[in-house]
C-alpha cells in the first residue's frame, strides 16, 4: 500500500514539476544560446506576444497574465496595437563573457521600445528607445531602436519587451545580434546610405546653382523636389532623428508621417512648371495647383493632430497625386509637344512604384521589410540621374536659344558664324597692334553655290553654305575668327604665329575639305572653295582692315571658274 501511495505522490510531483516548467517556457522554441560567433537570430518562433487591450498594463500586469494567453510570436504577422501595447517574451543566454549581445527592433520610427530584466541581485534593468525617446538617450543610439541583453555568461535570463507604435500596424522583424555583427552591419548601412544623401545633396547644389546661373524655374523646381524628397527619407529611414533632431522629439514622432507625402507635393509643383500645362488647358492647371494645396493643407494637418481620420485621408492624398504626376505627364506627352515628356516620365516612374510599398505598410497590407524600407530610396537613386538628365537637356536648348537670341547681332543667322562686322574689329585690332604673333587673314569662296541653287533649289543652295561654315568652324582654333563676309564669301581670321608655308597648308585643307562629300548634301555633290590669304604687315603705316578685306574679295572675284589655280597667297 505504502509503494502505490508513494508511486502516485511520485506521479503528481512529475506532473506538477511538469506544468511549472511548462509556464516557464515562453515558446516551444525554448532557451536561445547566444555564443560569439553566431550570426543574427531572428526572434521569430521564439517568443511568445500578448496584446495589452488597454496599453496600461505594467510590467507586473504583464508578468502575471495567464499562460495560455501568451502565442507563439511570428515576425509576419501583422499586429494593430493602436492605442495598446504589445508584450514580447523569450529566455536567453549569453554562453562567452566575452560577447555583447543587443536587441534590435528594425523600425525607424518606432514610438517607444521598452526592454526589462532581472540582473543578479533581483534588480530590474529597464532600457528605453523611440521617437518617444532622445536619440542619445538610447542604450545604443541608431536608426534602430536597440537594446543591450544581460552581460552575465551562462545565466538563463527572462526577458519582456514591450512595444508602442501608433497608427501603424507593427509587424517588424526584431533580431538579436552580438557587437561585431551589429556594428559591421550599421557601417555599411551607413556607407549606402551616406553614398545615396551625398547624391543627393549633390543634385540639390547642381540644381541650385544652375537654377541661379542659367536662370531656369525647371531646374530650380527640379531642385526644390530633391530637397523636400530627400528630408522625407531622411526621417523615413531614421537618419534625421539620429543627426539632425536627435532631441526634438514631437517632430521626430511627425517627421516621418508629414514629409514624405509632402515631397508628392513638391513633385506634382516640379512637372507642373516643366510642362505648363495652361498651354492647352487652364483647368487642368488650376487643378493640379488645388491638388497641391490640398495634399499641404492635409500634411499639415496629420502633423496638428496626428489621428488615424488625417493619416488614412493622408495616404488617399498621397496616392491621388501620384496618379495625377503620372497623368500629366501621360496628357503632355500624348499631346506631342514636348519631346521630354517620355524621358520625365520614365524617370518618375521608379519613384510612383517604389512609393507603393511604404504605403501598402501604412495599410498593413505587407509586413515590414527591406523592400518597404529602402524601395523609394533605390528608385531615386534611378530617378536622379535620368531627370537630371532630361532637365539638363531643356535647360541646353533653352540656353542656345537665349545665346542664339543675344548673340543675333554678332553671329550671321543662316551659318552661326560672326559676322563681318565683327571679323572686321578684330581684324582692326590686330593690325593695330605693333608688336606681338603674326597673323594671317583668309577669303574663302563658295564657287559652286550658284550652280548646286540652280540644280537642286535654293534651299540646298543655303545648306551648301551652312556646310561650307561647319567645314571652317572645324579647321579654325578656338582663338581664330571665323565669319560670313556676303552671300558665298567667308573670312577667316588665323591669330597666332603662322609661317607662309603653313598658311599655304591651311588653304589647301580649306580646299580638301570642301570636296568631301555631306550628307546634308546631294550625292556626288562637293563644294568647290577659292581661298586667297595674306600676312598682313601691322602697325601705323598698316592699311585698313575695311580696305584689306576688300582687296581680298576683289582677288576671290579674279579666280574664275575654270581657273586652274584656286588658291592664291598675296
Amino acid at each position: 500500500m505504502w509503494r502505490t501511495i508513494w508511486r502516485q505522490a511520485c506521479t503528481v510531483l512529475l506532473w506538477t514539476a511538469l506544468a511549472i516548467h511548462a509556464q516557464a517556457q515562453p515558446v516551444p522554441g525554448g532557451t536561445l544560446d547566444l555564443y560569439n560567433e553566431m550570426e543574427p537570430v531572428a526572434l521569430d518562433k521564439h517568443a511568445a506576444y500578448w496584446i495589452d487591450p488597454t496599453g496600461q498594463a505594467s510590467l507586473k500586469d504583464a508578468t502575471e497574465v495567464a499562460p495560455d494567453a501568451w502565442k507563439p510570436y511570428e515576425q509576419s504577422r501583422i499586429h494593430a496595437i493602436d492605442g495598446k501595447a504589445l508584450w514580447l517574451r523569450f529566455d536567453a543566454t549569453i554562453g562567452d563573457s566575452r560577447s555583447r549581445w543587443f536587441l534590435e527592433v528594425v523600425l525607424s520610427g518606432l514610438d517607444r521600445g521598452t526592454l526589462y530584466y532581472r540582473d543578479l541581485n533581483g534588480q530590474w534593468i529597464i532600457q528605453d528607445a523611440g521617437d518617444n525617446v532622445p536619440v542619445p538617450l538610447w542604450p545604443l543610439p541608431g536608426r534602430f531602436p536597440t537594446f543591450e541583453l544581460s552581460s552575465q555568461p551562462q545565466v538563463g535570463v527572462t526577458y519582456w519587451l514591450r512595444i508602442e507604435h501608433a497608427r501603424i500596424a507593427f509587424a517588424s522583424p526584431i533580431q538579436l545580434a552580438n557587437h561585431k555583427t551589429l556594428t559591421g552591419s550599421r557601417e555599411s548601412g551607413q556607407f549606402m546610405l551616406g553614398a545615396y544623401f551625398g547624391l543627393a545633396a549633390l543634385v540639390i547644389v547642381l540644381g541650385a546653382a544652375y537654377s541661379i546661373g542659367w536662370r531656369d524655374r525647371n531646374l530650380a523646381a527640379y531642385g526644390l523636389y530633391v530637397l523636400v524628397l530627400t528630408m522625407g527619407q531622411l526621417a523615413y529611414l531614421g537618419i534625421g532623428g539620429q543627426y539632425l533632431w536627435p532631441n526634438w522629439l514631437h517632430w521626430n514622432q511627425i517627421a516621418a508621417f508629414v514629409l514624405p507625402p509632402l515631397s508628392t507635393a513638391a513633385g506634382l509643383w516640379m512637372v507642373r512648371v516643366i510642362t505648363q500645362p495652361a498651354r492647352f488647358s487652364v483647368q487642368l492647371d488650376r487643378a493640379a495647383i488645388a491638388l497641391m494645396i490640398i495634399q499641404i493643407l492635409v500634411c499639415v494637418a496629420d502633423g496638428l493632430f496626428s489621428t488615424m481620420l488625417t493619416f488614412r485621408l493622408l495616404t488617399s492624398m498621397t496616392l491621388v497625386t501620384i496618379v495625377a504626376i503620372l497623368g500629366l505627364l501621360v496628357v503632355v506627352w500624348w499631346r506631342g509637344d514636348d519631346p521630354d515628356a517620355i524621358l520625365l516620365t520614365v524617370g518618375l516612374l521608379p519613384v510612383a512604384i517604389g512609393a507603393l510599398f511604404p504605403m501598402a505598410r501604412s495599410l498593413e497590407l505587407i509586413p515590414t521589410s527591406a523592400l518597404t524600407r529602402y524601395s523609394l530610396a533605390i528608385a531615386a537613386a534611378f530617378e536622379t540621374p535620368i531627370l537630371l538628365y532630361a532637365l539638363s537637356r531643356r535647360a541646353m536648348r533653352r540656353r542656345e536659344s537665349f545665346h542664339r537670341n543675344e548673340g543675333l547681332p554678332r553671329t550671321d543667322a543662316l551659318t552661326g558664324l560672326a559676322t563681318a562686322n565683327v571679323l572686321e574689329r578684330k581684324l582692326t585690332e590686330a593690325l593695330g597692334r605693333a608688336e606681338g604673333d603674326n597673323f594671317a587673314l583668309l577669303a574663302i569662296e563658295v564657287a559652286n553655290r550658284d550652280a548646286i541653287a540652280r540644280e537642286y533649289g535654293p534651299e540646298m543652295g543655303e545648306r551648301a553654305l551652312v556646310v561650307a561654315g561647319l567645314h571652317l568652324r572645324a579647321l579654325a582654333k578656338d582663338v581664330d575668327i571665323a565669319a560670313r563676309l556676303s552671300d558665298a564669301q567667308f573670312g577667316l581670321l588665323v591669330r597666332g604665329p603662322i609661317h607662309e608655308d603653313q598658311l599655304s597648308s591651311l588653304a589647301t585643307a580649306i580646299v580638301a575639305r570642301g570636296l568631301r562629300e555631306s550628307r546634308a548634301l546631294p550625292p556626288s555633290v562637293s563644294l568647290r572653295f577659292h581661298v586667297v590669304a595674306t600676312q598682313p604687315r601691322r602697325g601705323p603705316d598698316a592699311p585698313e582692315a575695311a580696305i584689306l578685306l576688300q582687296r581680298l574679295q576683289d582677288h576671290l572675284l579674279a579666280i574664275t571658274s575654270d581657273s586652274r589655280k584656286t588658291i592664291r597667297i598675296v
